[in-house]
């Protein structure tokens, strides 16, 4: 008893037990909630890519091929060679196709402002701009040429004076053919011109003297000269006419109606010039028999021909009056030859100018002077 009395009296209260597990799916919904919650990271979907419509592609390849087709056949002024002809089309190219390029892109065709249907529209709209108001600076040069105008402007082609004018759909048949009859026209002129040049007709002043009748042997070679220039007159005129019919050949192809219209048309402009030239070869052809005959009535009669003091006298009074009766005959002819030729170049003359060309630039120039009066 004592030793129970000395023990202290201690209340030992037990451990509290610990919790009951929770259940393996509470555990689970536990573990899966964190201490802080974040929402969810959403990646924002790139914005859709803008795209060109098919209508704009469309649109744009119109307008391209616009400028083309205008910077290649539009109307072009008259250039002295081809190099600047080229240089005037690509300019006009580049007027419709790279100055609506360079306006549109900055306002829509760059990265940060980029919008295809919008740099279609202005591209689009700034070259039809563009393109009328060539088209309307060229309004004059679109019309309709007229028949001088077209035969200046092939005239001027053929001989190398403007470049060739070209067109994408190529050319009436008569306009290449056409061109093709100035070029040999102006060649043969070239020709006839150079052969005039090697012509020393000096020595023609003394025909038609006293002193050349007193001594017809003196002038035999100025006789000749005058021969020789009317042979190549003559010639000159055979190598135009054969080109002429050359070219009515040339349409043979055609059915008659259109080949009787077409060589009515061109035979209307030859109507004067071709005759008044067939009409000056003629008297210049009764001028030198003209002058032979008198020079041979003159070989002939000589005994009776004296030269007194720079004037001829001739003893036989017959003699004298018939030589007189030549003499006045061939100052007729050559009258009739000097008004014929007179009426020619001023036809001639009034042709070119009609065309807006000079005889220089037709491959002839000064006029040959072998028109001796007799005195």
């Amino acid at each position: 008893t004592a030793a129970r009395q000395m023990q202290p009296d201690v209340n030992v209260t037990p451990p509290t037990p610990p919790p009951p597990m929770p259940s393996s799916g509470m555990a689970a919904a536990a573990a899966a909630v964190p201490a802080f919650a974040y929402p969810p990271l959403v990646v924002p979907a790139p914005p859709p890519e803008k795209i060109m419509s098919m209508a704009a592609k469309i649109s744009i390849a119109i307008v391209g091929l616009l400028a083309v087709a205008f910077a290649l056949a539009g109307p072009i002024p008259d250039l002295p060679n081809e190099a600047q002809v080229i240089g005037f089309k690509f300019g006009r190219l580049m007027a419709g196709i790279l100055f609506p390029f360079i306006i549109a892109y900055p306002i829509a065709g760059r990265k940060k402002a980029r919008n295809p249907n919008l740099f279609a529209g202005l591209f689009c709209g700034i070259g039809l701009f563009v393109l009328l108001a060539n088209l309307a600076g060229s309004a004059g040069s679109l019309q309709p040429e007229t028949t001088d105008q077209k035969l200046s402007r092939l005239m001027r082609e053929a001989a190398g004076l403007q470049p060739v004018r070209k067109s994408l759909f190529g050319e009436p048949k008569i306009d290449a053919k056409m061109r093709v009859l100035f070029k040999d026209l102006v060649t043969v002129n070239k020709e006839y011109q150079q052969a005039v040049d090697k012509f020393d007709v000096s020595s023609t002043a003394r025909l038609a003297t006293p002193q050349s009748f007193a001594d017809p042997d003196s002038v035999a070679g100025a006789l000749q000269v005058l021969h020789s220039a009317y042979e190549l007159d003559a010639l000159q005129e055979q190598r135009m006419q054969k080109i002429l019919d050359d070219f009515k050949h040339g349409f043979d192809d055609l059915s008659p109606s259109d080949r009787e219209a077409m060589l009515n048309s061109f035979s209307a402009g030859l109507t004067q010039v071709m005759p008044a030239r067939k009409r000056a070869i003629s008297m210049e052809k009764a001028w030198i028999d003209a002058m032979d005959d008198v020079y041979g009535y003159a070989q002939a009669h000589h005994s009776v021909f004296n030269l007194v003091e720079g004037h001829l006298q001739i003893a036989d009074n017959a003699v004298r009056e018939e030589f007189n009766l030549r003499v006045r005959t061939l100052n007729a002819r050559r009258t009739e030859f000097v008004q014929a030729k007179s009426a020619f170049d001023q036809m001639q003359g009034e042709s070119y100018k009609r065309l807006g060309l000079s005889r220089e630039q037709t491959g002839l120039h000064d006029k040959r002077a072998t028109e001796p009066r007799a005195k």
